[in-house]
């Protein structure tokens, strides 16, 4: 049978506040060159949501790939 849907995430920690950004971007490069949604594809899940995610404190920044 068919999957309907997960989820891919990629976590990442930030050391400073001024770093955020720069994580956010290396994880969502990571989800996309490392192809974490390949064996996701073929396991029959029909819909894929990547996330990237990056924390310092008590902020996040997320981003849909």
């Amino acid at each position: 049978p068919a999957r309907q849907r997960c989820l891919i995430l990629e976590l990442k920690h930030g050391k400073k506040e001024g770093e955020m950004e720069a994580a956010l971007k290396e994880a969502s490069s990571q989800i996309i060159q490392k192809k974490y949604d390949s064996q996701l594809r073929y396991e029959g899940y029909q819909t894929r949501l990547p996330d990237g995610m990056v924390f310092f404190g008590k902020r996040a920044n997320i981003v849909k790939i």
